[in-house]
């Protein structure tokens, strides 16, 4: 009569190594409630925004640098802005008309949009951003 030294076969290696990863699957489901309630304790706080590189001119018109680009959207309003699907969506417009041809725009600005210093912004000053920035862009030049 021969005895077998042999492991029980659930405690190989490989049996192991499966009870282990489910126990590590289990983990985030222990940790879960923790996360998932909101930290009351820490009210509202501004967000702060620091960028990787030095701003050293603010002006969108006059650079093409990422950090001027991503300054610009973060702190102007632009007329339109991407959708969550990536279509386009009015921000500062209310609408707009467009001609049969396609080449006459008439935008309509919403209500109560106001400069920081509370003045209320007017079709002419947003008429003249949009010259002011065909006069340099490639794409703007040809628009207007």
């Amino acid at each position: 009569m021969s005895v077998d030294s042999r492991k029980p076969s659930d405690a190989s290696p490989r049996s192991k190594a499966k009870r282990r990863r489910d126990f590590l699957k289990t983990v985030p489901l222990l940790a879960a409630p923790a996360f998932s309630t909101p930290a009351l304790s820490q009210g509202c706080r501004p967000l702060r925004f620091v960028p990787r590189a030095s701003l050293s001119v603010l002006d969108l018109v006059w650079t093409i640098t990422v950090i001027v680009y991503n300054h610009a959207y973060l702190i102007y309003d632009t007329l339109y802005g991407y959708g969550g699907t990536g279509t386009m969506r009015p921000l500062m417009c209310a609408g707009q008309e467009v001609s049969d041809d396609e080449l006459r725009w008439i935008f309509t600005l919403r209500d109560g949009l106001q400069f920081h210093d509370g003045e209320p912004v007017l079709a002419r000053d947003t008429a003249q951003s949009v010259r002011r920035w065909g006069s340099r862009d490639s794409f703007g030049q040809r628009m207007i």
